[in-house]
């Protein structure tokens, strides 16, 4: 029986609102009902606070097993359940006194009802905190509110000198403490993992798969959840939260692919040119944590000013268009959200031929004859057109784009033959194929044969990393 004891915990989320609607109906009719005029209203009342006693009740069996995952800090769960008891208990001796009429008096009877109310939420605000983060209800708020109010926010360090910067410090716990704390910390550990130490993260999750392997970032789970397809329920961030930048996703892949080192200065690992442009960039805050990669990286591309209206019709269809740098001409679109997209939306694009050089089609019904759009815009250098619908006669439309340097088209029909012609792109950095139509043996000949391209195949084995712990 106790394997199913998991299972039962998850439908507490469900369980949780319905005494937290039925039980406010109660207390607000309740309070009417003492004016002669609604006294009708208290013929009601014992039903209403009977059934949300009951689901109180089942709230709290179901949040106690959900409890017992070890994935929420227990001194807040501890807070949250007693209550969550409090509620039904509260809610128990409404019950009893609307049937029994125990005390007749208004007052007490008036006090009674919004002690109740309080309790809710009180215990409302502790699932949100245990849930989101303890600035659920903050972390909207426009910067200027936030420091009216005096909360101080989560900020990256803009850097003096980020060659004279320990990497693990100053660099990767920024993005950590904004993407990932939240739900991996000492307070909430979604998946037994905690990310805010350097032990913690070596110790991993309840997957039992190395979160980091020191010098083989493709080993990782860390990165391998990043890469995931959005909708994927295992990909991280989820995507209701803020999702890592391509930047911040270069500069974890680099740390780890560099050894990891939690104690080593930038100046001490070896850069790629790209990894010293970025590094170069945090020295004036260049990287923004919803942007891409800042225009220094697209250096020597000219552009006029984008239309603003069309930026607008975009954005009319759900289509995310930002800056790839403030005060930048050159832009990121990411069609995400567009549903369904149809090839007259995806046409939008063609005003912005010279503006866009990242672009994000992920999930979309992108066919072959789509691709004709996208061979026009002749700046992009990301393009994502992973699990779309388009096939090796197509990717040949892609031999005009000069300036990609990175293409992600996993989960797609695409073969090795097909692949193969990526080699023509002169630009062409990073090509991720996991999940196509290959074979392993051909996707190590493409390995070779793409050569200096970096080709991430996917499939990873995920071995414990038990040694060289770091010391906190």
């Amino acid at each position: 029986m106790e394997q199913f004891y998991p299972v039962i915990g998850r439908f507490h989320p469900l369980f949780v609102h319905l005494p937290i609607g039925i039980l406010c109906i109660a207390v607000l009719l309740d309070i009417l009902s003492f004016k002669k005029r609604r006294a009708q209203l208290k013929h009601s009342l014992t039903l209403l606070y009977a059934w949300g006693t009951l689901t109180a009740i089942l709230s709290c069996i179901t949040g106690f097993l959900l409890a017992q995952s070890g994935e929420y800090e227990s001194q807040t769960v501890n807070f949250h359940q007693s209550a969550g008891i409090a509620v039904a208990a509260t809610a128990t001796t409404i019950w009893l006194n609307k049937k029994w009429l125990l005390f007749k008096s208004p007052f007490l009877n008036k006090l009674h009802a919004l002690s109740l109310v309080g309790l809710l939420f009180l215990t409302g605000h502790l699932g949100g905190s245990l849930t989101h983060g303890a600035d659920y209800l903050t972390q909207p708020l426009p910067e200027s509110i936030k420091r009216w109010l005096g909360i101080a926010a989560v900020e990256k360090p803009v850097l003096a000198n980020a060659q004279e910067a320990v990497l693990y410090r100053d660099i990767v716990v920024p993005i950590l403490a904004e993407k990932c704390y939240k739900c991996h910390n000492q307070s909430k550990q979604k998946g037994k993992l905690r990310l805010d130490s350097p032990t913690m993260i070596q110790q991993g999750g309840k997957s039992q798969k190395a979160t980091l392997v020191a010098g083989r970032a493709q080993d990782s789970e860390m990165l391998r959840r990043v890469h995931l397809a959005i909708s994927d329920d295992k990909h991280m961030p989820p995507k209701s939260k803020p999702q890592l930048s391509d930047t911040e996703i270069e500069l974890l892949t680099w740390w780890i692919n560099s050894g990891a080192s939690y104690d080593k200065a930038v100046r001490d690992l070896p850069q790629s040119d790209t990894i010293a442009t970025l590094l170069k960039s945090l020295e004036n805050g260049a990287v923004s944590s919803e942007t891409d990669n800042p225009v220094s990286l697209y250096a020597g591309i000219e552009a006029k000013p984008a239309s603003v209206e069309a930026i607008n019709q975009l954005k009319n269809i759900r289509a995310v268009v930002l800056p790839v740098e403030q005060n930048s001409n050159l832009l990121s679109v990411n069609f995400v959200n567009v549903t369904p997209l149809t090839p007259d939306k995806l046409a939008l694009l063609l005003p912005l031929q010279e503006q866009v050089v990242w672009l994000r089609l992920s999930e979309q019904p992108i066919r072959d004859e789509h691709l004709e759009v996208i061979q026009q815009l002749k700046h992009l250098k990301k393009l994502y057109l992973d699990y779309t619908n388009i096939t090796n006669t197509g990717l040949q439309k892609l031999s005009s784009l000069s300036m990609l340097t990175y293409l992600n088209v996993v989960g797609t029909e695409l073969t090795s033959s097909g692949i193969e012609q990526l080699k023509t792109l002169p630009q062409l950095k990073q090509l991720y194929i996991f999940k196509t139509k290959t074979t392993a043996q051909e996707r190590l000949v493409l390995i070779e044969k793409l050569k200096p391209i970096l080709v991430d195949t996917g499939g990873y084995a995920f071995p414990n990393a038990t040694q060289n712990l770091p010391v906190e």
